[in-house]
């Protein structure tokens, strides 16, 4: 009797079963992951809106009003004046009022759909480059932190700037793959010029939205360099098919290039106009202008044992994925050390290269995660035996118990949840103040917002908007910002079309020319050098009466009337002019 060597069906099926699970494993992963995706991106959206129509920062004004005045009239007005800066977020928040209805949630719609855009695609990015523990770990550590929270229920611009920079440099990063790679195919070099095109038209328009970027796209540049030149020199590697002869060629072309460019910037006066740029501040900004540790001290305040673990956490990512953690981890500390000792400070300036320190973290994080488990077996190994119990299981749940308590602690221990939590809530926590209810001080205000003769303010968005009436603007900081008014007492603001006052002598102008009047702002505003200092305080509480507002409201209200001055005043005149539209 022969044996037969045939496959029999049963053998057949097994075969064809298992060519279908290796064909359809990759299916798998790719379903995985673009359904993590989507879960990260729907989850964000329903995060994000939570509480959205809450009272607004003055800025953000800046857009409401333009995009009311674009959908009415096709210009980005706001009173008398043009905003433009911005321009093209001004029109998303018209698409979005055209689309809802005016309303400040409907204002913020732009940024929450940015930032739900940025986390799946950080998630993405993370994934391809360190797997799905680094992916996840680092997506939902950006999702949840105080600075994503902050960018996406702020309407401004710094939600599209952070979606388009980190779009741009992972575009980047991608094109400036090594020409061949193990297992792979050669680099396509009509690939690689599509890649860093759609990455320089992506990181442009983050430049064009906050200058800021710039700082990020040296970090990418430094990246950059470090592959490029070894290259260039002889070292490296490969990643564009060029002769040996032009290599060399370039290599010598290229410090004369850099010195020529250096000395052309500095003889045309660039350096010094970009150094001045990068030193100056707002008056309401100068007392952070020297605080290089103003981010160092924020990170640290949120995540203190992340932060202070960086270094190691970087460490261990490098060793596991080295290509993606020294991009990241050069994006971020050029921006960080650029904005740091740059003049004007705030979280929000430094949005645009926060996702990168995430990343970082996420890998570092995944990359620990085996020597972590085998950290905490042996310690609940050792504090089975240690504590006390009827039997080795209940032993073992004690260990266990122990140890989730203490994880638990380090978790709340970094307070970015409380902060994230808090801004949701509208919940000032000390030293922050709390935001300023216009709508509460409305039916105290409107008899003098409508008989007074002038209204001036220390916040003329908050005013206009809520209260719908304001003639002047009382603003050091921003006085000191109009080129125009250098020099003068009084200026006029393009962006609303009115005038702005500073100082002690102008508010006595206002005072004794017009025979009644309102003077209201933020609580702040009252006692703070830069604003109502303590000579304009004196004054004000010599010469007008308070206006009793709701506590809830967080406003000062001062009000003055007295006889009309007969006949005309030279003194009066400039702001005369200014507020009937003429010249000074």
């Amino acid at each position: 009797m022969s044996l037969s060597t045939a496959p029999t069906a049963t053998d057949r099926s097994r075969a064809r079963n298992r060519v279908q699970g290796r064909a359809g494993r990759p299916l798998d992963a790719a379903r995985r992951t673009w359904s993590g995706a989507l879960l990260l991106f729907f989850g964000c959206l329903a995060f994000y809106m939570l509480n959205l129509d809450r009272m607004p920062h003055p800025d953000e004004l800046h857009h409401v009003l333009a995009a009311r005045s674009l959908l009415e009239t096709g210009e980005p007005r706001i009173a008398e004046g043009l905003y433009t800066r911005g321009l093209a977020y001004s029109w998303m928040v018209a698409a979005s009022f055209w689309a809802f209805g005016e309303g400040l949630a409907q204002a913020r719609l732009p940024s929450v759909l940015c930032m739900a855009l940025l986390v799946p695609l950080v998630f993405l990015w993370l994934r391809s480059q360190a797997g799905p523990l680094a992916a996840w770990t680092g997506a939902l550590l950006l999702a949840t932190s105080p600075f994503a929270v902050e960018i996406a229920q702020f309407s401004r611009f710094y939600a599209p700037q952070t979606l388009l920079f980190f779009v741009g440099a992972v575009l980047v990063h991608a094109g400036f793959a090594p020409l061949r790679e193990s297992g792979r195919a050669p680099f396509d070099p009509g690939r690689r010029g599509l890649l860093l095109a759609a990455g320089a038209v992506a990181l442009l328009g983050a430049i064009y939205f906050q200058q800021t970027s710039l700082f990020g796209v040296l970090g990418i540049g430094v990246w950059v360099g470090c592959i490029v030149l070894p290259w260039l020199f002889g070292s490296g590697e490969p990643f564009v098919a060029i002769t040996p002869r032009i290599r060399r060629l370039a290599a010598a072309a290229l410090p004369p290039l850099a010195v020529a460019v250096f000395v052309l910037a500095w003889w045309l006066g660039f350096i010094d106009h970009i150094v001045e740029l990068y030193r100056w501040a707002p008056v309401f900004n100068q007392s952070r202008a020297d605080e290089f540790w103003f981010y160092f001290v924020s990170y640290f305040l949120f995540y203190p044992t992340l932060w202070t673990l960086g270094g190691l956490l970087v460490l261990a990512a490098a060793g596991r994925w080295p290509r993606p953690t020294w991009f990241a981890l050069s994006v971020f500390v050029v921006s960080f050390l650029l904005n740091s000792f740059a003049a004007a400070k705030a979280t929000r300036y430094l949005a645009y290269a926060q996702p990168f320190l995430f990343v970082l973290w996420g890998m570092g994080l995944a990359a620990t995660v085996p020597f972590v488990a085998r950290l905490l077996a042996e310690l609940r190994d050792g504090l089975t035996q240690s504590v006390k119990g009827p039997s080795i299981l209940v032993r073992r749940r004690l260990a266990g118990g122990l140890l989730a308590t203490a994880l638990l602690i380090v978790l709340l221990a970094n307070p970015f949840w409380l902060r994230s939590a808090s801004m949701m809530a509208d919940i000032a926590i000390p030293p922050e103040k709390p935001t300023t209810n216009w709508p509460a001080a409305r039916a105290a205000l409107t008899p003098w917002l409508e008989e007074a003769e002038i209204v001036v303010t220390t916040e003329e968005l908050g005013t206009l908007y809520f209260l719908g009436r304001y003639d002047i603007r009382y603003s050091p900081s921003k006085l000191g910002e109009l080129e125009q008014a250098t020099g003068q007492p009084v200026a006029v603001d393009p962006r609303t079309g009115r005038p702005v006052i500073a100082g002690l002598e102008e508010m006595e102008v206002v005072l004794d020319c017009f025979a009644s009047g309102l003077l209201l702002g933020p609580i702040e505003s009252w006692g703070a050098p830069e604003l109502i200092d303590r000579d304009l305080v004196a004054l004000l509480e010599r010469r007008t009466r308070a206006v009793e507002l709701p506590e809830r409201s967080h406003m000062f209200a001062r009000v003055w009337r007295h006889p009309p001055r007969s006949g005309g005043d030279p003194a009066c005149a400039p702001l005369e002019n200014l507020l009937a539209g003429r010249s000074p």
